[in-house]
């Protein structure tokens, strides 16, 4: 077969993979098909066909990306002239949800190239009242946080949902384990779709300019961040929570002056999910804090519960319930423009008061008095008390923190007292039993505040199996079977049956089984003996 006829069936393979998937579309290099209302990814599925039809040619499979390269550049458009970017709407199976007109369209043109994995019903009347509880059970004991609500969970989860970043806004949830995290995490990724989300470190996006890549077309990204290292880049990630309309992703191995570097429009959302706060290298970006949106679960629920994430996620009632409290908060987000101010208002000291124990301990314990003086060895020891007390973590030296102290305008002096030189610092005190008092009065106050708003109306746990069963009905609209009320029927008396086993009898200890004491089978008698 000469070079000629080679390239030949080349094309011809390529045309006939067109042929198959006759919306074939490359976006940033990913070969996509339209299905149903969304285009996905058909990589393998393209890879698959082009092999097998390399096979029935009897062509060698090493030209394969020869011919996937030829693909690509055959169907290649522009991300952001061939989707649809409009912010305010919800792509579902069966139609999308436009949130500025408040109605459902069952079918459209639109190109989106993702779609909520589930239908959405227009006659829908119920409501998710199992998740809704669990909601308020996560964020029964808030600290030291801005107070969040259920209502401000569904605006959170709508806004996950849509393409628009304009709110420049991501999310960190953080509590101890077993607070429900990640019971959280699995019902939102089986409400958006495992294929519309990545899952890219937050310390990955601070370290090299590698970072974003695997953002592409996702509109969210979502990890439990469980390692402990100190955020030390913000760029990449107040770029890309703050509503950036293009992100760039370097591709690895080629340089730029051969299209290393690509873009593709940011619809992605940050939602990180961890035990604790990671640390910052620079704690005085303002910017940086004013992204996040950080809620504090802090209510610990034994192990078994995990179980209810399973039942939501199964329950196509409570299922259609979330969806339809997400698009009312989408609504609730449109007309006010953002989400409320009070989540953001004090993202500054929330941050720092969980990742830094000189911070906390400053602010549980002391106060800054222009007038006030201490000893500094026993404002030392007062720090190490209140860290060691309250598992904070790693120690400051003394040095270390003194140093700090200068950037609260509070220095070491020295001055003699009765012919002793001691050293004090200045402007600063420790906080007197009425101020303490006071303190536990106002946090006794908001914990009242906080149970009021997010009292459970009744214990779901011990209601599953009767919730369940008016959930179905409910949903389905089927009549319940009416339960049997009357006496129990009678049970016919049987003669007693005999024991095959008699417990009291105690077999031999010298018995031994034998040939003559197994069973005889006469149809075994016409069968040859092996000698």
């Amino acid at each position: 077969m000469t070079k000629t006829d080679k390239l030949k069936l080349e094309y011809r393979i390529v045309d006939d993979i067109k042929d198959k998937f006759p919306n074939l579309i490359s976006i940033i290099g990913l070969l996509m098909d339209r299905v149903e209302n969304s285009y996905v990814s058909v990589e393998a599925e393209v890879k698959k066909a082009i092999l097998e039809a390399l096979r029935k040619k009897n062509m060698s499979t090493g030209i394969l990306e020869r011919i996937l390269k030829n693909l690509v550049i055959i169907t290649n458009v522009k991300e952001e002239e061939f989707f649809t970017h409009e912010g305010w709407i919800v792509p579902f199976q069966n139609g999308y949800y436009d949130i500025i007109n408040k109605k459902f369209i069952q079918y459209h043109e639109k190109n989106f190239f993702y779609e909520i994995p589930h239908k959405y019903n227009e006659n829908f009347k119920g409501d998710c009242t199992i998740f809704k509880a669990m909601l308020k059970k996560y964020l029964a004991e808030q600290h030291d946080v801005n107070l969040c609500n259920v209502d401000d969970i569904f605006e959170i989860m709508g806004y996950c949902m849509i393409m628009n970043v304009n709110l420049k806004k991501a999310v960190y949830i953080f509590g101890p384990p077993h607070t429900g995290k990640t019971t959280f995490q699995t019902i939102l990724l089986h409400l958006l779709g495992d294929k519309n989300t990545a899952n890219i470190l937050l310390s990955r996006m601070s370290r090299d300019q590698f970072g974003t890549d695997g953002l592409q077309l996702k509109i969210l990204n979502t990890v439990g961040e469980t390692e402990n290292n100190i955020l030390k880049d913000l760029s990449y990630i107040k770029s890309i929570a703050g509503g950036d309309k293009f992100i760039a992703v370097e591709i690895k191995g080629v340089s730029k002056s051969k299209g290393g570097q690509a873009r593709f429009v940011n619809f992605v959302k940050l939602f990180f999910l961890g035990n604790k706060l990671p640390q910052l290298l620079d704690k005085d970006d303002q910017a940086f804090y004013d992204r996040w949106i950080i809620i504090n679960f802090a209510h610990p629920f034994e192990v078994r519960r995990e179980k209810h994430s399973d039942f939501i996620i199964n329950d196509p009632f409570e299922v259609q319930g979330i969806i339809h409290e997400c698009i009312k908060g989408l609504k609730i987000l449109f007309e006010r423009g953002n989400f409320r101010p009070e989540l953001i208002q004090n993202n500054r000291h929330i941050w720092n008061y969980n990742t830094d124990n000189f911070y906390r301990f400053i602010h549980d314990k002391c106060v800054i008095d222009w007038e006030g003086s201490i000893i500094n060895k026993s404002l030392y020891r007062s720090y190490i008390r209140y860290v060691v007390n309250n598992k904070l973590g790693k120690l400051l030296s003394e040095k270390a923190l003194t140093a700090e102290l200068k950037k609260y305008k509070i220095f070491l002096e020295s001055h003699y007292e009765k012919d002793k030189r001691i050293f004090t610092y200045e402007g600063i005190r420790l906080k007197d039993k009425k101020e303490i008092k006071k303190e536990q009065k106002e946090v006794k106050k908001m914990e009242k505040v906080i149970e009021k708003e997010l009292k459970v109306e009744y214990d779901y746990e011990a209601d599953f199996d009767r919730y369940e069963e008016e959930a179905r009905a409910a949903y389905y609209d089927e009549p319940q079977e009416p339960k049997y009320t009357g006496p129990e029927p009678s049970k016919p008396d049987y003669p007693d049956e005999p024991q095959d086993y008699d417990p009291n009898f105690d077999e031999p200890q010298d018995f031994k089984y034998t040939e003559a004491d197994r069973p005889h089978n006469p149809d075994e008698d016409n069968e040859p003996r092996e000698e």
